[in-house]
């Protein structure tokens, strides 16, 4: 029977035999349906086969089983005949199944199917989607068979199941997809957040984006989830609920608002969603209202959350309330004790009238209201007796008196209990805050009363004290007693007299001296004997502090200095006590000896509270951190505190500037340990997305400690939070030490600075988390730290100390058995900081911690110590050599010996005592020309030049001890026959590391003992002056004239530093007494190890070098084995692997890393070139690279000695070029290096560097010829010279043919088209130069040859080829700025010093200049072209920067050769100008803020301006117009936006540039800016019209009695170089006013002049205000021309002639806005002293005196004080008009009705009157 008869007879389902055969069942579409064939399953009779219910029970298989199924070998016999042996292959490869080719062909199959109801079918028991894998494939299959996702039936999961397990487990997956792949919410209709629900805004716009992606914003899908959140399932759904939570709580909330659910458990969920967006979310501010809006049950449940947890969060829950107008309803929730606080601090910003709420509550709920009441003020009163009150919003008294008196009125309507319990409470009230003392008045019944023989008692004792039969050392035994006393009475007399005592503080004013003073003596004794305690304490510390802050005399002060003597040796027990004395500033002269007793406490930091428990963890110590901050400590007033808490409330990065100024003006430094511990514990603890904020915030405010003081708080917070139980067992405590950890790193890490040690050691911190099981609280803490890191620059990988702490948090991740949560945190510190776990060395400190602590307590083996320099000789136990052969040790001892010998008698130790010497008899003699005593002056330089002579050769003799020491080892070992196979040189550089700091030593001791003998000699004269003046001048001061007056500056040096007659004082002689230091002693001899202790217990040195040949031997016998293989192949073997991770880890783990790194690096170089043609090459630099990156001292050295050691090694081609490659040296050293060995005259580095180049250039092409321009040019020389060797010549000739520069002329024989081959010759060509020109060893001399050679080969003169070479090199530039991060400009600068060359050494023709200009040009030209098309092609994305640069550095290149460049220089600038009119921001906007950086650049408008004969001023004044042209459009708008606000404020500064240095420029040419400025830019026109010649004074506008009209400049006229008439040429305007000026014909001239004004295109405005600006200024010339030619003496400067006529018809007849314009035409003429700001002016005054209607007087006004009322400067003739018009009778200025229309009219007039000058009268002022 055939397998197909089987299958039938069986009845197996599809997914069953899929199952069967694998994931290779659907590899194909040919191996699918040969698998079909086998269950009788054809196209034909597929409809009746195959059903959705069906493939939705192999769908369902699929999902169970995405991934791990074994291949059947059953399936590759079916699929024999079908695939090849390769398709076999990948078949048996497929890890999952090919559901997007097996579903759309079985649904094609039968078209009758639909997927919809296919995927029904996985509604099943045994359904469950596993892992993201099993979701996959069913959206792979959807996404095959639907073709569009948007069609997926996403419904179909968001209905009820009946196997909500299969449902959920679906919905668990699908919801932690990114939006790019799959989301929730496509296709449904019920939304959360649909865009109709939004206001329009930045916020609305952020959550709709957020929304639209977002799986949560379905209402389908959190009403299922509140569905089965009572099923079995439920621990799923609070799975899905919690990743909700954590992605997208706003929506979530929002949701559970809009569907208001019933269940307990939901409105909890909702609650928390509510304070956790209360506590700090950006859509908080949009979506806190529409909760509110629809579930106001839910947002006040959340509100009451937020203030269990935090009661001081009261505040920001009212402006929370008030904001949304909800504070009555608030006022309604329940606790009442919430409800009551919130009444209270609303009551308090006067937003409540609680007397009212309280008895409206009072008699709506009763006892209950009213107990809460009292529980309220009860929590209050202990919170502030607590010294920590700031955890609860304190009371003022106004609202505590409103409260009692309340209670107190209401009290009939509640239980007798609760009256004798408001009693106790206002008693403590009463001694707890004294100022509610008023309150008692009030109440008469609150006060608790003592019976009367008890205060009759009390006074008694009270009166023997004043009049003297008791002491006051009696009464404090006797109220000692009475507190002691078992006896109720005594008690209660007790407190008696101490109530009474606190009562009377308020009458102690009126007090007799002598009672006065007893009274102060009895407070100070009872606080000194400890007599009142507690609360009781508290109160009498207090008034003895407000005592002493009266006016010093007051009777109050002088209670409180007689006090405070009592008990002054008790004040080291307040040090915030003692800190507010030091603030009062009286205290310090009025009782000095306390103050003085205060400053002598040790530390002056206040001490905690509460006395603390032992800290578990002894790596985190804050003592010493505020050592130096000497600081009160108080709680701001309530009034400043509200405001600050409200300021930091509203902080946001947009009104952070506001906010700071707000809390500067308030924040004192007594607030700040109160402001720190708020910031850390209430914001940055439960804030985490805030803390950016709120560090830019602190770090804004900029006050002194304040760092420190919230290091201290943050610190202090996690010492807590860390010792406390409560984080061992709760999630949220660990979170806010988590959040805090994240805060301590931003503020420390992440701003590159470190966390001291000192303070938080981290790897103490992890080993005692270790030893006290806490490692569940510490590795989270520590991981947010370093998280932090990766934001620094100093810290990040590979920090020495971030690596370390990594590595021992590697050490616990492989060997601490920690669970999963806290491998986890780990991993994703390491995913964060760029880091993999698993190439981590683990550090081994946990693991040999006990071993060490056993080795520790061993006790050491004695053991003798010879005197001679060998008894101190270490020889290493593990060492066998030297136990087996003793006589190595006398020749070790005898080897140092002789090195230390041998240097101590070289020139090194002689050098450095004479530096010493040098340097300490400078000092000696300028710090002691004042002191007489030698021997102090002799100690002094002893200890100095001890201390620097020893040091100077520890330091300096180190190398050559090393040396030395080998040199005389191996000579030794040798001499007694011990070659290098028995004595391995391994075993010598152990013996030398661990020798040569003795050897040091007593190089140091030598110096220090030389040194003492040579400075007594040098200052052998010093001390016998001193000695010779003290024998004959004992009683006058010492001076050594010699020094001290040769000096320039002893007198203006500050205290602490200038010399006082009589010598040093003790201060400045502690300098020289620091440098003493124990006499250098050899150290003592080492405690050799017990050779029974085995050898693994110390990895020497001795131990690493052996394995490491051991490991290179292995190396080399794998490279023997794999002959063939590749390095990439060697490198890739698992074994190789191994064994280079072993070598790391030898050099990670050895004594002195360092050393032995070295030690490798020498071995492998030596391997190296022993042989450098072997194969093992190769691998050797791989290694070598790897120790150099573990060690940097190694690779220093190693590049030293490859680029300065003279040994002749070094020079082989194939090793030089193996280093090349692998960056283990720069070519340009090499290079540089070469040349100057070549230069020296060896031969043999020639030939080298001429295989080198051959090598690296012409044959591998690994660089350029330019990275050898040195020895090229060396080569170069030497050929000239005929010095050079064979082979020189034909090498520099093939360099030619390499470099594109040599091969121009290849161009020219051949058609250089346009094409591809082309330009990238070109662009080689290009690169060449950019090497050239930003090579570090480049100079100009290279660059001139390279041009030249450009010049000489032709490449300019090929009319195709030229333009295109300087397109490419500005695509390629521009192409380099943004590809290349670290040196964008590099290709810029590169190409504009190429074009300023070639333009200088450009020769084409006779004429040299004109073909300079016309090359300049052409390549201006090309850049333009290029500019133009990028921003067309870009559009937005257009970056200006390059091209800015790129015209930038020409200016400046430009600017550098314009000797050179001579006459053509400013040409040139000229072509430039053209260039920038062609780029001008109209037409290219994107390039706008770099134009106008460039038409002020120092090298461009200076030049253009300082031009003689002003030939090249209209080029400037046409790029001018042009920026005005762009600005005017936008200046129009009601506000600017904020590109246009900073091209405005630039525009400013060019003018205010321009009105300094270049204001005849502005004069001259004022009629064609001002022609192109809206009229709303007043202030920039004014800047334009205030400009007048340098060479003029003009005089006071405010002088009194100034006769404008009689200073000489009024007849000149000014010069105009604007084109005026030129808008008068259309119509004929000119010609028909030049005729009716002669003729006043035709009539009708005047009365068509207001039609030939307008404007024909309605879209540029009505009226042609260019036309009317040329015809006012064109009149009043001809007007000023005509008086002038008159010559009438005396005549006035206007009458009723024809411009007059002209003017007076226009004023008339224009419209308000046509007359509005006509008149600012007139102002803009009112300039400087000259013929035309005095015709205007008159002309002006004339209209407005002869005026036909107010309207005009009204808008002359208008156009005049609209410019006055702006900001300075203001036009001279300006000044003058309103003046005039103000002044002068004839006017009448002040009696105008439009002057005071309105009380603000008339202010604003008065206003501008005074600033123009406040003398100036207003004459018949209304009074």
């Amino acid at each position: 029977m055939s397998q197909t008869g089987r299958d039938k007879d069986i009845g197996i389902s599809l997914g069953s035999y899929l199952l069967d055969l694998g994931y290779g069942a659907t590899f194909t579409s040919n191996v699918i349906f040969a698998v079909l064939e086998q269950l009788s399953i054809y196209p034909s009779n597929a409809p009746s086969k195959i059903n959705e219910q069906e493939v939705g029970r192999t769908l369902a298989m699929m999902i169970s089983v995405p991934t791990g199924l074994k291949e059947n070998p059953a399936l590759r016999s079916l699929t024999f005949d079908i695939l090849n042996e390769q398709e076999n292959d990948q078949m048996s490869k497929m890890k999952t199944w090919n559901a997007e080719l097996f579903f759309p062909l079985i649904m094609k199959m039968n078209p009758k199917m639909e997927w919809s109801r296919v995927l029904r079918y996985l509604d099943h028991p045994d359904v469950v989607f596993v892992d993201p894998s099993s979701l996959a494939i069913v959206l792979k299959a959807s996404k095959a068979v639907i073709q569009d996702m948007s069609l997926f039936p996403t419904s179909i999961f968001l209905e009820q199941w009946k196997n909500p397990n299969a449902q959920l487990s679906f919905l668990n997956q699908a919801i932690r997809l990114t939006p790019e792949i799959f989301t929730l919410n496509q296709g449904l209709t019920r939304k959360v957040i649909s865009p109709d629900m939004t206001a329009r805004s930045n916020l609305a716009t952020s959550l709709m984006n957020a929304a639209s992606s977002s799986p949560w914003n379905s209402l389908e899908l959190v009403q299922l989830l509140i569905i089965l959140s009572d099923s079995p399932a439920a621990g799923t759904v609070r799975e899905i609920f919690e990743f909700g939570i954590q992605t997208s709580p706003d929506i979530l909330l929002l949701a559970i608002a809009q569907l208001r659910p019933e269940k307990v458990s939901i409105k909890k969920l909702a609650a928390g969603l509510v304070r956790l967006l209360i506590g700090g979310h950006p859509h908080a501010p949009i979506v806190l209202p529409r909760v509110w809006q629809l579930a106001p049950d839910v947002f006040a449940s959340g509100l009451v959350l937020l203030y269990s947890e935090d009661p001081t969060s009261i505040s920001r829950i009212l402006d929370i309330a008030q904001e949304l107008k909800a504070l009555e309803a608030i006022l309604e929730c329940r606790p009442f004790g919430f409800a009551i606080d919130l009444a209270a601090i609303a009551s308090r910003r006067e937003y409540l009238n609680l007397e009212k709420w309280l008895r409206d509550h009072i008699a709506e709920h009763g006892d209950a209201f009213y107990r809460s009441c009292l529980d309220f003020l009860n929590e209050k009163v202990n919170a502030a007796a607590r010294p920590d009150g700031i955890h609860s919003v304190p009371l003022s008294v106004e609202v505590t008196r409103i409260f009692f008196r309340v209670l107190n009125d209401t009290g009939n309507m509640v239980s007798p209990e609760s009256v004798e319990l408001l009693r106790r409470i206002f008693a403590i009230f009463s001694q707890v805050l004294p100022r509610t003392e008023n309150i008692k008045e009030e109440q008469a019944e609150a006060p608790v009363e003592f019976p009367a023989d008890l205060e009759e008692e009390a006074l008694r004792h009270y009166e023997q004290l004043y009049r003297g039969d008791l002491t006051i050392a009696q009464v404090v035994d006797l109220l000692k007693k009475f507190k002691n006393s078992a006896s109720l009475r005594e008690q209660d007399m007790f407190k008696c007299m101490i109530q009474y005592l606190f009562d009377e503080y308020k009458y102690f004013s009126r007090y007799p001296e002598r009672h006065l003073l007893i009274t102060a003596v009895l407070f100070g004794a009872l606080i000194q004997n400890q007599i009142v305690t507690s609360m009781a304490l508290g109160i009498a510390l207090r008034f003895v502090l407000e005592a002493l802050r009266q006016p010093a005399g007051t009777s109050l002060f002088k209670f409180g200095v007689h006090a405070i003597a009592q008990f002054q040796s008790r004040l080291p027990e307040w040090p915030q006590y003692c800190a507010l004395l030091l603030q009062i500033e009286q205290l310090h002269h009025t009782i000095p000896e306390i103050i003085q007793f205060i400053k002598s406490i040790p530390a002056q930091i206040p001490a905690p509270e509460h006395p603390q428990a032992p800290s578990l963890f002894k790596s985190l110590n804050l003592n010493g951190l505020l050592r130096n901050i000497a600081f009160a400590v108080e709680t701001p007033p309530e009034q400043i505190r509200d405001k600050m808490l409200f300021a930091i409330n509203n902080l946001s990065f947009t009104n952070l500037e506001t906010k700071v100024s707000e809390v500067n003006e308030m924040l004192r430094p007594q607030y700040y340990r109160w402001f720190s511990h708020y910031i850390v514990v209430k914001r940055a603890s439960q804030e985490p997305n805030f803390h950016s904020l709120y560090i830019a915030f602190v770090d804004a405010l900029k006050m002194n400690h304040l760092d420190n003081i919230i290091l201290f708080e943050t610190l202090s917070e996690i010492r807590d939070l860390l010792d406390s139980e409560k984080t061992l067992t709760s999630a949220q405590e660990r979170t806010l030490l988590k959040n805090l950890g994240t805060w301590l790193g931003s503020m420390t890490l992440a701003k590159n600075k470190p966390i001291k040690h000192q303070y938080l050691s981290f790897k103490d911190l992890l080993l005692e988390g270790y030893d006290h099981k806490r490692l569940i609280v510490v590795i989270p803490f520590v991981c947010k730290v370093l998280e932090m890191s990766n934001d620094s620059i100093v810290f990040k990988p590979p920090n020495p100390w971030l690596m370390a702490v990594m590595r021992l948090l590697t050490e616990l991740y492989h060997f601490a058995e920690l669970k999963l949560n806290l491998k986890f945190e780990i991993e994703v510190l390491c995913k964060n900081i760029k880091l993999d776990i698993n190439t981590i060395t683990p550090s081994e400190i946990l693991r040999n911690r006990q071993t060490q602590l056993k080795e520790y307590e061993k006790p050491p083996e004695p053991k003798e110590e010879p005197s001679a320099v060998g008894s101190f000789v270490v020889f290493n136990p593990s060492i066998p050599l030297f136990n087996a052969r003793p006589q190595l040790k006398r020749l070790v001892q005898i080897a140092i010996d002789r090195s230390i010998r041998e240097v101590i008698t070289s020139p090194v130790v002689e050098r450095s005592v004479t530096i010493a010497v040098i340097t300490t008899r400078e000092i000696i003699i300028k710090d002691f020309a004042l002191e007489p005593n030698e021997e102090k002056m002799r100690k002094a330089a002893h200890c100095m030049v001890q201390s620097l002579a020893g040091s100077l050769a520890s330091v300096s003799s180190r190398e050559p001890l090393r040396v030395s020491m080998v040199s005389n080892l191996r000579n030794l070992f040798l001499q007694n026959g011990f070659t290098e196979q028995t004595v391995p040189d391994q075993i010598v550089f152990v013996v030398v590391s661990d020798n040569i700091d003795l050897a040091c030593t007593f190089m140091e001791k030598a110096a220090a003992e030389k040194s003492i003998a040579e400075i007594d000699e040098s200052l052998q004269m010093q001390f016998q002056a001193r000695s010779k003046h003290r024998e004959l001048r004992s009683g006058q001061p010492f001076v050594d004239i010699q020094v001290y007056g040769a000096s320039r500056y002893p007198a203006a040096l500050p205290d602490p530093l200038r010399l006082r007659p009589g010598g040093l004082v003790a201060s400045q002689m502690s300098v020289y007494e620091d440098f003493v230091d124990p006499k250098p002693q050899p150290p003592p001899a080492p405690v050799v190890q017990k050779e029974s202790e085995p050898e693994d217990a110390v990895l020497t040195n001795v131990k690493v070098v052996e394995k490491f040949s051991g490991i290179i031997a292995e190396l080399d016998q794998i490279l023997v084995d794999n002959s063939n293989a590749k390095l990439a192949q060697l490198s890739g073997q698992p074994q190789v692997q191994q064994l280079v991770q072993q070598i790391m880890w030898l050099v990670s783990k050895a004594p002195q890393p360092d050393e032995i790194a070295m030690v490798f690096a020498q071995k492998l170089v030596s391997l190296l070139y022993k042989d450098p043609s072997a194969e093992s090459g190769e691998l050797y630099v791989w290694l070598l690279v790897k120790l150099v990156d573990a060690s940097p001292k190694t690779f220093r050295e190693f590049r030293e000695w490859l680029l300065y050691q003279d040994d002749e090694r070094k020079f082989s081609v194939k090793i030089t070029v193996q280093f090349i490659r692998a960056d283990l040296i720069a070519v340009q050293e090499v290079d540089m290096q070469l040349a100057r060995l070549i230069e020296s005259g060896k031969q043999h580095v020639l030939r080298h560097a001429m295989d080198l180049i051959r090598t690296c250039v012409i044959e591998q092409k690994l660089s350029s010829f330019v990275d050898f321009i040195h020895c090229i040019e060396c080569m170069q020389r030497l050929t000239q010279k005929g010095r050079a060797v064979e082979g020189v010549e034909n090498l520099l000739s093939s360099l030619k043919q390499s470099s594109a520069v040599f091969r121009i002329q290849q161009l020219n024989q051949r058609d250089p088209g346009y094409d591809e081959q082309l330009r990238q010759f070109l662009a080689v060509l290009f690169k060449e130069w950019i090497q050239i020109c930003m090579h570090p060893g480049s100079s100009e001399k290279t660059q001139l040859q390279f041009v030249n050679q450009i010049l000489a080969q032709g490449l300019l003169k090929v009319d195709s080829v030229t333009p295109l070479f300087f397109r490419v090199c500005c695509e390629l530039a521009v192409d380099s700025f943004a590809s290349s991060a670290q040196s964008p400009y590099e290709a810029v600068d590169a190409f504009s010093h190429l074009i300023v060359l070639l333009v200088l050494n450009y020769t084409d023709g006779p004429d040299q200049n004109h073909a300079r200009l016309n090359l300049m040009a052409k390549v201006l030209s090309i850049v333009v072209l290029v500019l133009v098309h990028d921003h067309e092609k870009n559009k937005q994305k257009f970056n200006q920067r390059p091209f800015f640069r790129l015209f930038s550095s020409l200016l400046n290149d430009l600017s550098t050769y314009s000797a050179q460049l001579d006459t053509i220089y400013i040409q040139i600038l000229s072509a430039m100008s053209n260039t920038l009119h062609t780029l001008q921001p109209q037409f290219l906007p994107g390039f706008t803020f770099g134009w106008v950086q460039l038409i002020s650049h120092r090298n461009f408008m200076p030049m253009l301006l300082q031009a003689e004969h002003l030939k090249f001023w209209p080029f400037y004044q046409r790029l001018l117009v042009d920026l005005f042209k762009y600005l005017a459009p936008h200046l129009q708008e009601i506000r600017l936006s904020a590109p246009m606000r900073v091209l405005y404020q630039a525009t400013l500064r060019l003018l205010l540039v321009l009105l300094h240095d270049f204001p005849e420029f502005l004069c001259d040419y004022h009629f064609s800016f001002v022609d192109v400025i809206p009229h709303s830019c007043i202030q920039l026109r004014n800047l334009i019209l205030s400009a007048f010649p340098r060479n003029m004074r003009l005089p006071d506008p405010f002088t009194p009695n100034l006769k404008v009209d009689l200073l000489p400049e009024i007849n000149q006229s000014p010069r105009i170089l604007s084109d005026y008439t030129s808008p008068l040429l259309a119509n004929n305007l000119k010609q028909d006013i030049d005729l009716y000026m002669k003729s006043r014909s035709p009539v009708s001239f005047l009365i068509d002049l207001q039609s030939r004004l307008l404007n024909k295109d309605k879209s540029k405005g009505q009226y042609n205000v260019s036309v009317i600006n040329a015809l006012v200024l064109y009149v009043g010339v001809q007007a000023i021309a005509q008086a002038q030619n008159k010559l009438v003496q005396g005549a006035p400067p206007v009458s009723h002639n024809i411009p007059m006529d002209i003017f007076q018809h226009l004023a008339v007849d224009l419209d308000n806005e046509g007359r509005y314009i006509f008149l600012s035409a007139i102002a803009n003429q009112l300039r400087y002293s000259n013929s035309h700001t005095h015709y205007f002016s008159v002309v002006l005054l004339y209209l407005f005196e002869e005026a036909s209607k107010p309207i005009i007087q009204e808008q002359i006004t208008r156009v005049l004080v609209e410019r006055l009322i702006v900001n300075r400067p203001h036009p001279y003739g300006l000044l003058i008009t309103f003046i005039e018009l103000i002044r002068n009778q004839r006017y009448n200025f002040w009696e105008h009705s439009f002057i005071s229309g309105a009380p603000e009219l008339d202010r604003l007039f008065q206003n501008v009157a005074k600033s123009i000058n406040a003398s100036i009268p207003r004459p018949n002022a209304p009074k």
